[in-house]
């Protein structure tokens, strides 16, 4: 039996609805990001995997990949599908300084934003825009 193609993006697409963003394991697909402090657009294809205790994140086809220890969440975030936000603070290397990644969904897409060293004034910030999330 032969399904056009249009069935299965449909299908794919349903995989998401009612995931809990604090649970599940997710992979956010993301093809553009911006450095928030230079106010600097750059593309960035890359991959955030996330689930209960850890984020990860893939860049560069996989050669350079970062793995975060959750240690706290904020916010509830039921369905991916539909608008929320939550908060994540994580640790990297066992360094004492925390990694913040926010998750968000609102009218404008789905954004993630990553605060490299979040008490410190000169502390990173990208914000890169999800092109697809994917229930792993």
């Amino acid at each position: 039996m032969k399904y056009p193609l249009s069935f299965f993006l449909f299908a794919a697409s349903l995989a998401v609805y009612g995931q809990d963003i604090a649970v599940a394991r997710l992979r956010w697909v993301t093809n553009e990001a911006i450095d928030v402090k230079a106010n600097q657009p750059f593309a960035l294809a890359s991959f955030l995997t996330t689930d209960s205790n850890t984020i990860t994140w893939q860049q560069k086809a996989g050669e350079n990949v970062q793995s975060f220890k959750v240690v706290s969440k904020s916010g509830t975030w039921r369905d991916v599908s539909a608008n929320g936000f939550c908060d994540f603070r994580a640790t990297f290397l066992n360094e004492p300084e925390e990694v913040r990644f926010t998750f968000e969904k609102k009218s404008s897409g789905i954004w993630v934003t990553i605060y490299f060293a979040p008490n410190d004034s000169r502390g990173l910030i990208y914000k890169l825009k999800v092109a697809e999330v994917i229930a792993l």
